[in-house]
């Protein structure tokens, strides 16, 4: 039996039905907390809801999902105001944040919170190039000291990160905030709808079953930040098979498909778009090696993904470096020697795929996500 439970008041940039990490995580924060007993509001820019979603109701705030930056991005308070009109002693406020001085934004505009709160960080600050990293020290010097930054946090009652690795920059939030008040909460992954039936897609997984070199997949968004064209590079050193799968066609994605006309690879690599769920899952369940190519990212659900299908994973390192199933790599040439060695090797491939499948079902389920999130709140 599901006991009805306080009001959680959600607030997010970004939510349904935008296509993105934080957005996935967010929806599913939504549905375990009405798996819960909990009554749910979403305050966000976008108005959409998941269908597991008709109870839940969603304030779309304008400007929500701008790029907000304490240099020259537009002031928050305007979301606080909706924020705090629907507070109460006994709601909690889950305020979902990915960058140190948005978080310090939210901090000196809801002083006044009546319920608890609940900062969930989500890949605070993470960057491994000089360029990101000059920009991350250019907001928190601009926002002031570190004392500063500590007090404002101070207002929380808890805050949730997705890894224990707080040791770098990855995870500043983590690394100035009160021990006693950090839980880590490892991120699920959303279930793939597989009820989508296409021709097309059946005929190419038929055929790519069949290849009998290593089927190597990559499923990432087509931007310069993902880095695919790496590895495309690999396949002219190394022999194997590389399908790419993004949600839309850009200018990017065009810059890969003339590389792989250039190089006369159209043989071996596929840059595909906008596949159904259906067709993801026969990819994650047929290929050999997910591999990932991001050196941005601060903890990618498609390597989760992955690991809940038994397919080992490679990647450049990530602030969530804990996941077991896969390797993680410090630069291109590292990565070159671990990629050349795990598709080579098909009792490696075996032990990682076994190794990762045991890490999911502990650690990334969406049951522990529900256990964890429910200790978290009631706490």
């Amino acid at each position: 039996m599901i006991i009805k439970r306080h009001v959680v008041n959600v607030f997010s940039s970004t939510y349904y039905p935008a296509v993105n990490g934080l957005s996935v995580v967010v929806q599913l924060n939504v549905r375990a907390l009405l798996d819960l007993g909990f009554e749910v509001n979403v305050f966000t820019e976008s108005g959409g809801k998941p269908k597991y979603s008709e109870n839940v109701l969603t304030y779309q705030i304008k400007g929500a999902g701008t790029w907000i930056s304490p240099v020259n991005g537009p002031d928050v308070s305007r979301f606080y105001r909706d924020l705090v009109a629907h507070d109460s002693a006994g709601a909690v406020n889950i305020i979902h944040a990915w960058h140190t001085w948005t978080t310090t934004l939210f901090y000196k505009n809801i002083k006044s919170i009546k319920g608890s709160v609940v900062l969930y960080s989500h890949g605070t600050s993470f960057s491994t190039n000089i360029k990101g990293i000059k920009k991350v020290l250019r907001d928190i010097k601009y926002l002031g000291e570190k004392k500063k930054i500590v007090n404002y946090l101070s207002n929380t009652n808890t805050l949730i990160t997705l890894t224990n690795n707080v040791t770098h920059f990855r995870c500043f939030d983590a690394r100035i905030f009160n021990k006693e008040k950090r839980v880590v909460i490892k991120n699920p992954v959303n279930e793939r709808n597989q009820t989508q039936v296409n021709r097309d897609d059946d005929t190419f997984i038929a055929k790519y079953a069949l290849l009998q070199e290593p089927k190597v997949f990559c499923l990432s968004n087509y931007e310069p930040i993902k880095n695919q064209e790496f590895l495309i590079r690999l396949c002219l050193k190394f022999n194997f098979h590389l399908t790419l799968v993004g949600s839309k066609k850009t200018k990017y994605a065009d810059g890969l498909e003339k590389m792989v006309k250039n190089h006369n690879l159209a043989d071996r690599v596929d840059v595909l778009y906008d596949k159904s769920d259906s067709f993801i899952v026969s990819m994650f369940k047929n290929s050999n090696l997910f591999a990932f190519a991001s050196q941005n990212d601060f903890a990618p659900l498609v390597l989760i993904e992955a690991i809940k299908f038994q397919l080992p994973f490679i990647s450049f390192y990530t602030a969530d470096n804990e996941i077991k199933g896969g390797v993680f790599c410090e630069s291109q040439q590292d990565y070159e020697l671990k990629f050349e060695e795990l598709i080579s090797s098909e009792v490696k491939i075996n032990e990682l795929a076994a190794e990762g499948k045991h890490f999911y079902d502990i650690h990334h389920s969406f049951e522990a996500f529900k256990a964890n999130l429910l200790a978290t709140i009631s706490s």
